[in-house]
């Protein structure tokens, strides 16, 4: 997905995920709590911190599941160098060349899904429809002539709830896709998604004089 980097986007569904944290977590997760491999974990507060907790193998490390989402943690020297690949970026680039028509893009990523029931079903982490909407209004109000860019697992919910606007369109593409086209975005609306957060921060690497 990124210059320079051998990764690849792994889905929670396919059997490689499934074989991490269905065998391999366990073990690794006892190998940490007996101190033989270190592991590194995100506090849980308003004001996380990272700690790390040495093991009699130091150079094996176990991050624990989290999301280690903020700005102070991250190395701009690292970020700087991040680069999406050219097979897309440059789609990207077009599809919003042919749709936005000299507009200001503005990204909102609909998150639904497994956000129904996730964390809990009595505390889904799914945002309201009210959300939306007010930042869909507080981004007309501070952006010249927004064009509203939307990105979604659930497609024919925006078109439903979202289809009366005058300015916007739903991609269709694939997760890489979709990421290389919110990052262009000149702002954005953010679910409660990783997915999101980072466009969004690439995004602001770009141009950070927009809101988010």
């Amino acid at each position: 997905m990124f210059e320079g980097f051998n990764a690849k986007l792994v889905s929670c569904q396919s059997n490689q995920y499934q074989y991490f944290y269905g065998y391999l977590h366990p073990i690794l997760n006892q190998l940490a709590k007996r101190r033989i491999i270190t592991y590194i974990e995100e506090t849980r507060s308003l004001t996380p911190e990272i700690l790390t907790h040495r093991g009699f193998c130091s150079k094996l490390k176990l991050a624990k599941i989290s999301y280690f989402q903020n700005e102070a943690w991250i190395d701009p020297a690292v970020t700087e160098t991040l680069t999406l690949k050219s097979k897309f970026l440059e789609p990207a680039q077009e599809f919003l060349t042919s749709k936005v028509q000299g507009k200001t893009p503005i990204f909102v990523h609909v998150r639904r899904g497994d956000y129904r029931f996730w964390p809990r079903r009595d505390i889904p982490a799914i945002l309201p429809l009210s959300y939306y909407q007010r930042c869909i209004h507080r981004m007309r109000q501070k952006v010249a002539h927004p064009f509203f860019v939307f990105t979604s697992d659930e497609p024919d919910y925006v078109a439903q709830n979202f289809g009366h606007l005058e300015s916007f369109c739903i991609a269709s593409g694939s997760a890489a896709e979709d990421f290389a086209l919110l990052s262009l975005c000149h702002g954005g609306i953010l679910s409660a998604s990783t997915f999101s957060w980072w466009a969004a921060y690439l995004a602001m690497k770009r141009d950070a004089s927009y809101p988010f």
